[in-house]
């Protein structure tokens, strides 16, 4: 694509699918190269050429459903090529186009899959790093105060705040996105009933359920954009990936008691 004009990627329009017969779908799934360093171009000219690409398969195939496809973040690639922040920032906004634009028929939202399986990865990572740690150890403080039944405690807590406040920035516009304070939680924490390994598991499960099926039905809202406290401006999506984050954080931390118990 090149200035919007449609210029190559139209002539493969033609040649893979204008030129055959029976067609009745077309998924369209670009821009990954074209915003890498290789490609440089801009997420205006990437939108701009679908939507001619789109008017072109409509004109020459009547009643063709396009579906558009969204962009997987390369953020820790090993090419030199992909994986920077601009690169990014580019993606989320044709994702955005994709899921809203009005041009596409239906969205296969592989950035949704691919961030729920994200936070699936986080979890069970969480809970494998817990499990190494020998259970006759795991109400004991074995890192400044923190036991490894903490841990789970605290990271169920965690995502249970940032699910309801990202709901809660959805619904009242002028909401700054708020961090969660570690230091009330660990005040709070000394002053409810003490709860079993069952319990908390059966907490983390059910936090966890209600973040995937939030996310399943989300949609549009995750390009939705909202003032952080101290990020600034960013996509309601980059909050429910700071879960995954916050994940392995924590195993790292959950690693760590393992090796000194």
């Amino acid at each position: 694509i090149h200035r919007g004009k449609c210029l190559l990627h139209c002539s493969r329009l033609e040649r893979d699918v204008l030129r055959l017969s029976g067609v009745t779908h077309f998924i369209w799934l670009e821009g990954t190269n074209d915003f890498s360093r290789n490609g440089n171009a801009s997420a205006e000219a990437v939108i701009a050429g679908m939507r001619r690409g789109v008017a072109l398969l409509r004109e020459r195939i009547p009643g063709i459903r396009v579906v558009g496809a969204t962009l997987t973040s390369a953020l820790g690639s090993t090419s030199a090529a992909h994986g920077f922040a601009e690169q990014d920032e580019k993606r989320k906004a044709l994702n955005a186009f994709i899921r809203t634009g009005g041009v596409f028929d239906a969205a296969v939202d592989f950035d949704a899959a691919t961030l729920e399986r994200e936070l699936i990865d986080a979890r069970g990572g969480v809970l494998a790093a817990f499990d190494a740690i020998a259970a006759a150890r795991r109400h004991d403080d074995l890192d400044g105060g923190w036991s490894p039944l903490d841990v789970l405690s605290h990271v169920a807590d965690v995502e249970a705040y940032y699910l309801g406040e990202a709901k809660r920035c959805l619904t009242e516009p002028a909401r700054t996105f708020r961090r969660f304070n570690d230091k009330q939680w660990a005040d709070n924490a000394h002053l409810r009933p003490a709860e079993d390994e069952t319990t908390i598991r059966a907490r983390m499960q059910a936090v966890r359920g209600a973040t995937i099926g939030w996310l399943r039905e989300a949609g549009t809202l995750l390009d939705a954009y909202i003032e952080h406290e101290t990020r600034g401006l960013g996509q309601i999506g980059e909050r429910i990936q700071g879960m995954a984050s916050h994940d392995r954080t924590h195993i790292e931390q959950l690693n760590k008691m393992a090796q000194g118990s």
